[in-house]
């Protein structure tokens, strides 16, 4: 079990370094996605029981879960980059957390 927790807390430690990288990963994801799906919402509500052509039967979950992972990942970068000024802002810039 101590192993587990170890690599779990490797695990944590590095996401939480890289959150910049999520951030930006996020961004581009949620408006990849929010342009893909521009003619489904567009024909709301009845785009929900009878999407166009090029979405399958369950574009409204994946637009769901496509929304709250991306929001997710731009959260976690917004949450570093916050953390990073705030560290700047001490008179200590550039210097990580984990330093």
């Amino acid at each position: 079990m101590a192993r587990d927790s170890g690599t779990l807390s490797t695990l944590v430690s590095w996401v939480r370094t890289t959150d910049w990288l999520w951030m930006i990963i996020g961004g581009f994801y949620l408006l990849a996605y929010l342009f893909w799906y521009i003619p489904a919402l567009a024909k709301l509500p009845r785009s929900v029981r009878n999407p166009p052509e090029q979405f399958p039967w369950h574009w409204p979950l994946d637009f769901v879960s496509t929304g709250l992972s991306g929001g997710v990942l731009v959260g976690l970068g917004f949450r570093r980059a916050t953390a990073f000024t705030d560290e700047t802002r001490d008179g200590e810039p550039g210097r990580r957390e984990s330093e």
